[in-house]
């Protein structure tokens, strides 16, 4: 065992180099004043000589005292003792600031306060041996020697006591390692796929396959031997886990004495890497070394609230703890494994109405080769699809797909069934049914645009119209009218409008729709709140036969007057009414509306507008007063005539006025849908595991928010916010403001069902509410995967620097461990405190010293 005497100087550095520093500068006075004040002979050295003697040090002195020597035994009386001394003190001084000097330039702070108290140390002798080089009554030689003696004793004494030496020696010693065992004790476990025994490689003949779990408690009871060989020089920690770590207990031998659980596998969840996490942090923070980690499981891991398997097992092989998995269960379809599940449902979970949904499901089917599944998708209480499949293998995987335009707005449950045709086999397991909530939302302002010919000012209206993102443009060009053997393609039903906001009539005529479809764009208009708008061309207005139409009742202006054309160039003159029109406020930069119509184009022409009608409000006109734009409320509905129809030409002109164009049709469309504001309210997603929930590893986050007619977020509202519980009870909500929205995290659901969070606010002036639904479920995961998942397991061990081996191999693999879990060997440093438990003693010793040569002094006549 190496050791020695180490010294531990205090943590003083400043103040010891100081010292030391002090103590050097005193040395080179004190030579400096012994060679001035010196008094030399007539054949001794003169001042210049000492000072060089004094500057060579070492060398000079040591060749002083040979010319000394040797001229003394020449009979010379010529004396080289000044020279000898002036070099030793030269000498002496030169080496304390050389130590001082090198060690204060090093970076290792203990050696530089050992050498600065050395320093201290020979310059408190030095000092003490000529402390008695004269005094004020003769000694003799024995006297001074003791005084002496007494002193230097006390000095160096308390030099010693203050340098805290000590004893070191290192020792080898060998340190316990654990070796951690964990079982899965999920639901999945609970399969009955395994051979009898647990090590056959194959099913006897005739045999009925015992459970997962009951195999590994089979195995683990069979190699108890092997794991109490591992005890023997190993602490061996055994735990059970599904979800997290449930229990943990320490092997001992004399039987299975392992964590409670394993005898029923009742886990609703598998998370290998979390428990692996959780079994391992505890003994990690303890400083307890980790020889291997094994995982016992069939692979069936359904969740990760903080690691994957593969990535936690690549952590503990970089602190050099190795991971090991044993597969229980079976990786490929047996005859005794029949099961039919919906693996998987992928859906938009939010979507505009009138967009086409698809629904991607994914349907496995193990032990059903021949047998043929129906699948079953239903949006709500709507079948929109059914396909009939027959699996061609043990093992088969069918990925049927759906699509579906759902109309009406809210929540919807989108729903993938799947079931055996006829009647189903003995045994069946498996979850032959994935749903999931799908919000259904109409925020988007629908337009649609109708003309009857190609032209110019389709392309730039409908350009205009899309540059805001709230508004989709359904353009439709009607070339011919409709008939016995032309069918319309608008439709004469209803609900195929009731999907539009606003509808703008282009140069297109009466008679390329039916009756009936003129009388819904009425209704549409007077009756649910549209709105319509008839803009210039040559079968426009009057021109088009809409005079003759149910439409004139609904316009603001009287079509039967409306047949001419106005020749240009025309001049757009904004009305009184019209200053205060959003529509008319094409240019936020311009405060003046007239002069901003004014930078416009000249128009090269428009129709004729005549017959303001009474409720009507004109917005613009030109030089001669004949209407241009004109506006009117009708029942709960609006409607517009704009005269013109080049508003292109603002888009090419050169005096840049194209963002003017856009911003009018924009307004327009505004206008005519009504936009009241938007009040919204969301959580981050729509459904969520009451387990996770409860375990944590999931929260509900809430954000909501108030906008305005435009689109802008209103800050500082007054909101009320709340969540609705499956039983009716209420949760007010309190959320912060951030940026554009409001949001926080709502108390956990504690039972399973749809939530609803609800908000109402005012916005500008009228009360709006909005509701969003969210579901809290309880799923079966353990149900998903029939077979046991052996691919995961080997990429976990490959990850964690170990291998993955199935459960009958399980005796090798303990055989093998039982030599990595040796214990190891490492060297610990023992200290040993020299003046440990002496403190006090040393300073009475010390205080003795100092008190035995005052005592002797006094005797001398010295003080």
């Amino acid at each position: 065992m190496p050791g020695g005497l180490v010294i531990d100087a205090p943590g003083w550095p400043g103040l010891l180099s100081l010292a030391a520093c002090i103590a050097v500068g005193l040395e080179f006075v004190g030579l400096v004043v012994w060679i001035i004040r010196g008094r030399p002979g007539a054949a001794g050295p003169g001042r210049p000589v000492l000072i060089i003697a004094a500057a060579g040090g070492p060398v000079t002195a040591v060749g002083a005292a040979a010319w000394g020597l040797a001229r003394w035994a020449g009979g010379d009386k010529f004396t080289a003792g000044a020279v000898l001394r002036a070099g030793l003190k030269g000498a002496f001084a030169e080496l304390l600031a050389l130590a001082v000097a090198l060690e204060l330039a090093d970076g290792g702070q203990r050696t530089a306060e050992f050498t600065c108290l050395a320093v201290l140390a020979v310059s408190a002798i030095a000092w003490l041996v000529r402390s008695y080089g004269r005094t004020t009554a003769p000694l003799s030689r024995p006297a001074r020697i003791m005084l002496l003696s007494l002193r230097i004793a006390a000095v160096l004494l308390a030099c010693c006591w203050a340098l805290h030496p000590r004893f070191e020696y290192v020792a080898r010693e060998q340190i316990r390692q654990t070796v951690l065992l964990g079982v899965d004790v999920s639901a999945s476990m609970r399969r009955a796929d395994m051979p009898r025994p647990y090590s056959s490689p194959t099913f006897p003949e005739g045999q009925a396959p015992q459970r997962r779990i009951d195999a590994v408690r089979q195995a683990i009871q069979q190699n108890h031997g092997r794991l109490e060989d591992i005890a023997k020089h190993a602490d061996l920690e055994l735990f059970a886990f599904d979800g997290s770590v449930r229990n943990r207990t320490a092997f001992k031998s004399g039987g299975w004495t392992g964590p409670t659980g394993i005898n029923d596998a009742v886990g609703t969840m598998t998370a290998i890497g979390d428990s692996l996490a959780g079994a391992f942090e505890p003994l990690a923070s303890s400083s307890r070394q980790i020889a291997a980690a094994i995982i016992i499981s069939d692979g069936c891991n359904n969740t990760a609230a903080r690691y994957e398997p593969q990535r936690f097992a690549s952590v503990l092989a970089l602190r050099a703890s190795p991971v090991f998995t044993v597969g229980a269960g079976w990786p490929k379809p047996t005859g005794s494994v029949k099961a039919l599940s919906v693996k998987s449902i992928s859906a938009p979970q939010e979507i505009g109405a009138f967009n086409r949904l698809t629904a991607r499901s994914v349907v496995e089917a193990v032990g059903l080769k021949g047998v043929p599944v129906r699948v079953t998708c239903t949006f709500g209480t709507e079948q929109i699809g059914q396909a009939e499949l027959v699996p061609d293998s043990d093992l088969w995987i069918g990925q049927p797909e759906f699509t579906h335009v759902p109309l009406v707005s809210g929540f919807h449950r989108l729903t993938v069934a799947a079931e055996v045709v006829g009647k189903p086999p003995p045994g069946l397991s498996g979850r032959p049914l994935a749903d999931m909530l799908v919000h259904v939302v109409d925020k988007h302002i629908r337009i649609l645009y109708i003309e009857g010919k190609f032209r110019y000012e389709i392309k730039y209206v409908k350009r205009a119209l899309e540059a805001d993102p709230r508004n989709a443009v359904d353009s439709r060009v009607l070339l011919a009218s409709p008939g016995q053997d032309r069918p319309s393609p608008l439709g004469d039903k209803l609900d195929d409008w009731l999907t539009y906001h606003a509808i703008i009539l282009g140069d297109v005529g009466a008679d390329k729709f039916t009756a009936v479809q003129r009388q819904i764009m009425k209704d549409l208009v007077g009756k649910y709140g549209k709105g319509l708008c008839m803009i210039g061309g040559s079968r426009a207005f009057g021109a088009g036969g809409w005079d003759k139409t149910v439409l004139n009742d609904i316009m603001p202006v009287d079509l039967a007057g409306s047949t001419n054309q106005l020749e240009g160039p025309l001049k757009i003159a904004v009305t009184e009414d019209g200053l205060a029109c959003p529509i008319m406020k094409i240019d936020p930069d311009k405060p003046d509306v007239r002069q901003a119509w004014a930078e416009l184009p000249d128009l090269l022409g428009a129709n004729k507008l005549t017959g303001i009608k009474p409720g009507a409000t004109l917005l613009a006109s030109d030089a001669a007063g004949n209407p241009l734009i004109a506006i009117q409320q009708y029942g709960s509905g609006r409607t517009a005539a704009i005269a013109f129809d080049t508003t292109y030409q603002w888009v090419l002109s050169p005096k840049d006025t194209g963002e003017m164009q856009k911003r009018f049709w924009r307004q327009a469309a505004i206008y005519l849908a009504q936009p009241k504001g938007n009040v919204w309210i969301h959580a981050d997603r729509p459904s969520y595991d009451l387990d996770r929930l409860a375990a944590g590893t999931e929260t509900v986050s809430v954000s909501a928010g108030v906008e305005d007619a435009s689109g802008k977020p209103v800050r500082g509202g007054v909101m009320d916010v709340k969540m609705v519980a499956p039983d009716g009870k209420q949760t007010p909500l309190a959320l912060r403001q951030e940026d554009r929205m409001c949001a926080g995290t709502p108390p956990s659901p504690q039972s399973p069902g749809v939530y609803k969070l609800q908000i109402a606010a005012q916005v500008e002036g009228a009360a709006q509410s909005a509701e969003y639904q969210f579901e809290v479920v309880r799923r079966d995961l353990e149900a998903m995967d029939a077979l046991a998942n052996f691919d995961l397991l080997s990429q976990t061990a490959k990850a964690g620097g170990g291998r993955f081996v199935p459960l009958a191999e399980l005796p090798e693999l303990l055989d093998d461990l039982e030599r990595i879990s040796e214990p190891k060997e490492r060297a610990v440093v023992n200290r040993r405190e020299v003046w440990q438990h002496l403190g006090w003693p040393i300073l009475i010793i010390i205080l003795c010293l100092l008190a035995a040569e005052w005592m002797l002094r006094k005797r001398k006549s010295l003080v």
